[in-house]
């Protein structure tokens, strides 16, 4: 009886760590702000609902857009924070200019980087390069 007793303790501490974390949740004041990639790309979200893009590959945000493909936006559009299949993102709404003729519609996911399950701040915003669980394309706050 003591030895169950034991188990089931040692059970319960093991688990908690990894059940029992909390999840946070991004909020649109935590992801207001300046978000560069490694390649120099940035992406200002503001806190009007307002963005800007700085430098952004169109093979990156554009991946599967041909007519987009190795040309660089400068754009600017509106952002909102929400979830997507279940996951948080940045949903992007891309003003019509002389590139996108008929503006563009998009989400960045936004994952922590930081616990378990990417679940915990700080964000990261980022995209996938090829298929989901490939590389990432990330954007970090500035």
């Amino acid at each position: 009886m003591v030895r169950k007793s034991f188990i089931n303790t040692i059970t319960i501490i093991v688990m908690i760590p990894l059940f029992g974390c909390t999840s946070y949740s991004p909020t649109a004041e935590s992801i207001v702000g300046a978000w560069v990639a490694k390649d120099g790309a940035v992406l200002q979200l503001n806190k009007d609902g307002t963005f800007e893009t700085k430098n952004l590959s169109g093979n990156i945000i554009f991946e599967y857009v041909e007519e987009y493909q190795d040309l660089i936006f400068n754009e600017t559009g509106t952002w909102e924070l929400g979830k997507y299949q279940g996951h948080w993102a940045v949903f992007l709404r891309f003003n019509t200019s002389a590139q996108l003729k008929g503006g563009f519609v998009t989400q960045i996911a936004v994952a922590g980087s930081k616990g378990i399950f990417e679940n915990k701040p700080p964000w990261v915003l980022f995209l996938w390069i090829g298929e989901e669980g490939e590389s990432r394309y990330e954007f970090t706050k500035k």
